[in-house]
């Protein structure tokens, strides 16, 4: 860290010495990416480090130089979808997906179907995202892939194969997803460097809880994560393992250390300016608050993260209202507002093909349903909704499902493990 301070500080100087004949040149260009990357890699991904990158993006449009202009916008594109600021992900990642198309080159090309589709993914698109993640894997170039690894310590190969995981587990395939999150961890094992292991241990292990969060694999990869992350400096992933092990703490019942556990990751994830999954950590924590009959605290979780529930734009929305509605079903707000979020969310999982989603949701409901016919109406979607995964029976989720169709479900025996 001390070489890439002393690097930061000398590309300063050098940026302030340049004459007026040199500004705008190439040299320049050189410059200002060498301190960007020195400011990201010592400060983080800081707006002042956006600021530098966005110059050098500039002037390498000016110089017409294809190369540095991709690079400049994937680190422009890498701050925005962290925070998450999405529209302007969205732009930035379609506007190096045209450079990358008009350029010709391979691996440019797979390294902006790469940015897409995590762009995609993330607000919801999830059948574009699938299509542009096959691309990026099918037909990407291996000395490409390795040079971005070199230069910036990331790799796309990897982070593509855990993003769509969670994705084909999304749309019903959670053997698949399985997999998938196998293979990005196999691949990250084999890199010497810390942030593709990051990447890998915390997308499988985040799959690894929604497919069946009692199991030990959850617990072992939040663990590998908060060890590896911590060993090697990476805040944000160090902070997304604490959070992931405070879920399974709460889920044992040991809220105050869950509590303590959360919000210390929460913390390392805000001050890295890594926002995409404040929502949903803080909105499960609530769920097992109230699984364990701590409403009042959940529900107290649930505001304290201001969630919003109205902005589509985000991948976990349709969770986040079943959530809210089953909040609704521990309190006193009543069964005609929980099921109006659960029709929200059914809605919106259709309208994406988050079959995932819509099981959760459609099984929450028939389970909160009083009446015969309400009943009966929840269990013809979730039946219509069960017949559509492709593989994995032997997930809580699918289990949980079976056992409401076909009777044999008692709320008194699933305290601690409804979802």
């Amino acid at each position: 860290m001390s070489l890439l301070t002393e690097c930061r500080e000398w590309m300063a100087k050098a940026i302030s010495r340049l004459d007026l004949m040199n500004s705008g040149s190439r040299q320049e260009m050189i410059i200002q990416s060498a301190l960007a990357s020195s400011m990201m890699f010592t400060l983080g991904m800081t707006e002042e480090s956006y600021a530098g990158w966005a110059k050098a993006r500039l002037l390498a449009e000016d110089l017409g130089d294809v190369e540095y202009q991709l690079a400049s916008f994937l680190v422009l594109w890498a701050h925005r979808i962290r925070l998450p600021r999405y529209a302007e992900a969205i732009e930035l990642a379609e506007r190096c997906g045209e450079i990358a198309e008009a350029s010709g080159d391979r691996g440019a090309v797979a390294t902006a179907n790469y940015m897409r589709g995590i762009t995609y993914h993330h607000t919801g698109r999830l059948s574009q995202a699938e299509g542009l993640f096959e691309a990026s894997l099918h037909h990407d170039v291996e000395a490409s892939r390795r040079a971005i690894i070199e230069r910036f310590g990331y790799d796309r190969k990897t982070d593509a194969l855990a993003v769509l995981a969670n994705l084909v587990w999304l749309r019903g395939s959670p053997d698949q997803a399985r997999r998938l999150g196998r293979m990005s961890i196999a691949e990250a094992r084999q890199l010497d460097q810390a942030v593709p292991l990051c990447v890998a241990l915390a997308w499988t292990g985040f799959n690894a809880y929604l497919t069946n969060p009692e199991g030990d694999e959850t617990n072992a990869l939040a663990d590998e994560l908060v060890e590896h992350a911590g060993k090697h400096g990476v805040d944000s992933y160090y902070g997304f393992g604490l959070a992931m092990q405070a879920l399974g703490r709460i889920r044992q019942g040991e809220t105050e250390a869950a509590s303590d556990l959360l919000y210390s990751g929460l913390e390392k994830l805000s001050a890295a300016r890594y926002g995409v999954f404040h929502p949903i950590l803080q909105a499960e924590f609530a769920r097992c608050l109230a699984v364990l009959g701590q409403t009042r605290q959940a529900v107290a979780v649930f505001e304290r993260a201001k969630i919003e529930l109205d902005d589509e734009n985000q991948l976990f929305v349709p969770e986040l209202l079943r959530i809210r509605g089953e909040l609704a079903s521990s309190s006193n707000e009543g069964l005609a507002v929980s099921k109006e979020y659960f029709l929200r969310a059914i809605e919106m999982s259709d309208r994406r093909g988050s079959l995932s989603w819509t099981l959760r949701t459609a099984t929450s409901l028939a389970i909160a349903e009083t009446s015969d016919a309400g009943r009966d109406e929840a269990r013809s979607i979730l039946r219509a909704t069960l017949v559509k995964f492709r593989d994995g029976s032997d997930t809580f989720d699918l289990r949980l499902a079976a056992r409401v169709l076909d009777g044999s479900y008692r709320s008194d025996h699933t305290v601690r493990t409804a979802r």
